[in-house]
Order: C-alpha cells, then structure tokens, then sequence
C-alpha cells in the first residue's frame, strides 16, 4: 500500500450544511491507496459523505518520507497525517502548511 498527499479545494453540494462564507475551500489530506486514481476515488467518496465535491486536485503525490524532515515541514504535520493514514487506512484531512513540493 502506498501513502498518498494530496492538495486540493471542495466545493459544496446542494445539501451542504457548513456556513461556506466561514469556510475555506483548500484542504489536505493523506491516504494510503494501491493507485493514485483508487486515493482519489477514496477522497471523493469522503467527500461526498459531508456533501462535497473535489471541485480542483492541485497535487497528488507519493509520500516519501525521507522527502519531509524539518526544513520543508517544520511542524511534522504532513509526516504526522502520512503516518497516520498509514496506520488506520483512513483519509487523513489536516492542514499541512507547506505547499506541495513543484518539479
């Protein structure tokens, strides 16, 4: 199984009950998936779940954990969801930070 991080924005279905004025549409999260295209089937399926839709994928990446250390994830919180994710086979939403990595 393989860890994924993606960065994306949502945007509401009809029966969305969040304020979207107070929300913002970027998010994060970590999933581990056999394929990229079976994390974005399972971050969709999450999403509709809370009445949303994947309305812009920015990035979908492996997750190599030699790639996060201090200086590009000062917090640990891209390392913390990726290990997360790893251990419960969840989507792990968070807010990450960093930007994903370009190139």
């Amino acid at each position: 199984m393989t860890t994924y991080l993606l960065w994306f924005r949502v945007a509401p279905m009809p029966s969305c009950k969040v304020e979207w004025e107070s929300f913002s549409p970027d998010l994060e999260c970590a999933i581990s998936a056999p394929t990229s295209e079976r994390a974005r089937d399972l971050l969709r399926a999450e999403l509709r779940r809370d009445r949303y839709e994947l309305a812009e994928l920015e990035a979908c990446l492996v997750y190599a954990a030699d790639a996060w250390d201090a200086s590009n994830d000062p917090e640990g919180r891209v390392r913390a969801a990726a290990e997360s994710a790893k251990a419960s086979d969840a989507v792990v939403f968070g807010s990450f930070g960093p930007s994903p990595p370009s190139g």
